[in-house]
């Protein structure tokens, strides 16, 4: 979870009046039925849960609590477990003799809790599971507390506001308990090691008013899945923080996008009924008045025309194409521009003679490229935009098509269903005509450079942009596209100077491409 505020040091109004993040709860949700998998998406949970549980009993020992009963050490502590889950560190406390209360937003998996503690009469006295959220049960608890410390493990790199989060997770304590949080560094080695090395290759993971008493660092081998502690707190994937409250007063804080299943290539039914992802759809909308500013947050996509001019100029051409007039050398070639945003590529398909329909999901950016079109009066005949999506776009069109080519450039890394949204565009044009895709490979290299290097050190493009996961290879484009009766002919790779944000074209397709493929076969999708 990329913490995109800074956290200013000073008494205020929280920003937010809930923590909860809803796409976060909905993703956890998700993975309900295997909660209790040891080998299944959580599994480095499981592997985890000796480490939290010895990090809370080492902390609480070392703040005061006298062991009565070495096999219940923690027998009669009254712990709350914020985030709780499926239950996995709750059950954990109560076998070593903590009377816990689990709390979690999400009822789905505070029902897996409940279900799972059936299974064991022994605990079932000792946890009590609530579905609530963090503020209404410190609103509740705050009062009359009787709990001896707050416990959250693995929810603060998942909530929408961490300040506002912890402060409700403090409000719930009186003076002289125990917080423990155990959560991820924001470093590039925690980048590589969380992300790019468990999520994606090993696919292991889907103070004023508090002193700091311990900070212990945990590394995890994506290899065996197992966890040790480090030496490092600076560089290592988690950080368990043990804090303890020492007075009543004021808060202030002392804190500052996947493709989750491979490409199948044999015909089947749909899994999706639209490719419309709304929060890329909301975050490039954001862009609107920025659209036509060729210094501004997508001077990339500008930069980068040229480039794509030149490739649909040579791919139409090569497909057979016959150029009548130099000065428009694709004059009366009919495209369908997919997802043309505010109309960058559009309007140059134009100047070239194209007869373009741009068509795009989000009403504010067809609106953007309706009103700058009309400042060339020489293009806004060639040029007509349609607020629609690819589906609805096919359904009626498909059968008629007199189009001659199909363009989607840097769409398809934020669609959310690229075979679906690849079937669509192919259903728009008959036999014998071409399909043109640009967009970005799924490599360490495209990682590195478009969203560490573009993003986040040099700025060529804006924060956020970009989910790792969601980038497609070209060999997953190329199975798709022959599923459905194409043929590739050609691609391309295209380099961003992130210094000087020029493009070029590349000898290696690691990172951006270009892909022409032409339609050989209707097969009936």
């Amino acid at each position: 979870c990329r913490l995109s505020r800074n956290i200013i040091y000073n008494n205020r109004t929280a920003r937010s009046i809930s923590s909860i993040d809803s796409k976060k709860i909905e993703h956890f949700s998700i993975m309900k039925n295997l909660w209790w998998n040891k080998n299944g998406p959580v599994t480095a949970l499981h592997s985890f849960n000796p480490f939290r549980i010895q990090f809370v009993k080492d902390g609480l020992i070392n703040a005061g609590i006298k062991i009565q009963n070495s096999n219940l050490p923690l027998k009669g502590i009254k712990i709350v477990d914020v985030g709780c889950g499926g239950g996995i560190m709750t059950e954990g406390l109560a076998r070593v003799g903590a009377q816990v209360t689990g709390i979690d937003v999400s009822a789905e998996l505070i029902s897996v809790a409940k279900e799972h503690l059936k299974l064991d009469s022994n605990l079932s006295e000792r946890v009590n599971y609530i579905h609530t959220t963090l503020e209404d049960f410190a609103h509740k608890e705050s009062e009359n507390s009787i709990y001896d410390a707050v416990v959250s493990s693995e929810v603060l790199e998942h909530v929408s506001d961490p300040q506002l989060f912890l402060k409700e997770c403090v409000k719930i304590m009186k003076p002289g308990k125990s917080i423990f949080i155990t959560t991820i560094n924001r470093t590039l080695t925690s980048w590589l090691s969380t992300i790019l090395s468990s999520e994606y290759i090993m696919r292991c993971v889907p103070c004023d008013d508090c002193e700091t008493r311990s900070i212990n660092g945990m590394k995890f081998n994506p290899v065996t899945r197992q966890w040790s502690r480090s030496s490092n707190t600076k560089k290592c994937f988690n950080t368990n923080m043990m804090a303890v409250k020492f007075t009543n007063g004021s808060w202030r804080s002392i804190f500052q996008n996947r493709l989750l299943r491979n490409i199948v290539c044999i015909n089947t039914i749909a899994r999706s009924i639209s490719t419309v992802d709304q929060e890329e759809i909301e975050r490039m909308s954001a862009w609107r008045n920025f659209w036509w500013n060729e210094n501004g947050p997508i001077k990339v996509l500008h930069a980068y025309n040229p480039i794509r001019i030149q490739f649909l100029k040579d791919g139409l051409i090569n497909a057979g194409f016959k150029i009548q007039n130099p000065d428009f050398p694709l004059e009366n070639i009919k495209i369908v521009d997919v997802g043309c945003g505010g109309g960058i590529l559009a309007e140059s398909l134009a100047k070239i003679g194209v007869r373009v329909t741009g068509i795009d999901a989000s009403e504010q950016l067809i609106k953007i490229a309706k009103d700058h079109v009309k400042l060339n009066r020489d293009i806004s005949e060639k040029v007509n935009y349609i607020h629609t999506t690819v589906e609805d776009f096919t359904r009626k069109k498909s059968e008629n098509s007199t189009y001659d080519a199909v363009v989607s450039s840097e769409v398809l890394e934020h669609v959310s269903d690229p075979q679906l949204f690849i079937k669509e565009c192919v259903k728009i044009v008959k036999p014998g005509k071409s399909i043109f895709l640009t967009t970005i490979n799924r490599t360490l290299t495209s990682w590195l450079s478009t969203i560490v290097a573009c993003e986040y050190i040099f700025g060529a493009i804006p924060r956020g942009t970009h989910t790792w996961n969601k980038f497609i290879t070209p060999h997953e484009v190329q199975c798709i596209l022959k599923n459905y009766g194409c043929e590739t002919r050609s691609i391309r790779g295209m380099k961003i100077n992130p210094m000087t944000k020029k493009c070029s074209w590349s000898s290696t397709q690691s990172t951006f491409y270009l892909l022409h493929a032409i339609k050989q076969k209707e097969t009936g999708i």
